[in-house]
């Protein structure tokens, strides 16, 4: 389905994976026919790639096209809510919607851009591929370790639950008051159908895996990375972002840091600042 803006086109569509999956994918395109960049959009634990249609719109008004999709378990896509088979398997999906875009547009440079968990996904799919047809990373907020450290306890239990039923599911504990600074997009959030609070002992053990591992890794980023962070950040820990900035080769990195802001800066009242640091980024990315 195909729907059109004042701004730009809207393209819905489901993927049919190879597992027999339907993943909900999202398309945003700038009505010129000219595109300059295209970014392929990897969303956070719970919520779906249409929470970011103003992001998207931005990018469009300025000749960009994004690509988006619900992760396995989310929004409209297939399977339990809050559950991902495996890292892997997510992994895979990010390899078709790059390829997708390459196909859609194969002389525009290419870009990925993930919040949260979808950031802790971005960051650990350049190390773990190494790609070499990717102009650069955007990464909010990424998960690598959670706000408010689990106990000892409660990661025993979480561990036994990943070997003996890892898509059993449970609250995934995200504090909402921290979410933005604006309480509309709170409301908005918890009134959302499409937004599930859960998440199987899989998914939330692999992501804290690999946020370790992506800390252990950060010198070996290949790519130009654009990392930005709130300072008053609960949700995910803002301390293990900052180490894996430090770790990050210096000619590679550009990092931001809003001191007073929320976890998610794209929804913070300051976003129109935020979109224009990565408007920047991308800019001075594409005509390198």
């Amino acid at each position: 389905m195909c729907s059109m803006t004042a701004k730009l086109h809207i393209h819905e569509s489901m993927w049919s994976t190879p597992d027999q999956q339907s993943i909900y994918t999202r398309r945003w395109t700038p009505l010129q026919e000219s595109v300059r960049a295209v970014i392929v959009l990897v969303h956070g634990l719970g919520e779906h790639c249409a929470r970011y249609d103003h992001v998207a719109a931005f990018f469009a008004e300025q000749g960009m096209a994004t690509f988006g999709f619900d992760h396995r378990g989310h929004g409209r896509s297939d399977g339990k809510r809050g559950h991902i088979p495996s890292y892997e398997r997510a992994m895979q999906d990010i390899d078709h919607f790059l390829e997708e875009a390459r196909r859609a547009y194969p002389n525009a440079p290419l870009f990925l851009y993930g919040h949260s968990m979808g950031g802790n996904m971005v960051l650990y799919y350049a190390l773990a591929r190494q790609p070499q047809n990717l102009r650069g990373v955007i990464c909010t907020s990424p998960g690598l370790a959670v706000g408010t450290p689990l106990s000892p306890a409660l990661q025993a239990v979480a561990r036994v639950l990943y070997m003996v039923a890892p898509s059993f599911t449970m609250p995934n504990g995200l504090n909402l008051s921290h979410l933005s600074h604006d309480p509309q997009v709170v409301e908005a959030y918890q009134k959302d159908p499409l937004v599930t609070p859960m998440v199987s002992a899989r998914l939330g053990l692999e992501m804290m895996d690999k946020g370790k591992w992506i800390l252990e890794h950060a010198e070996d980023f290949p790519l130009p990375l654009l990392l930005l962070q709130g300072g008053a950040e609960r949700i995910v820990s803002p301390d293990a972002v900052r180490a894996f900035a430090r770790r990050v080769p210096p000619e590679r990195i550009t990092y931001r840091e809003w001191e007073h802001l929320y976890h998610e800066l794209h929804n913070e009242p300051e976003k129109a600042e935020v979109l224009n640091t990565m408007l920047d980024w991308l800019n001075r990315q594409i005509s390198s």
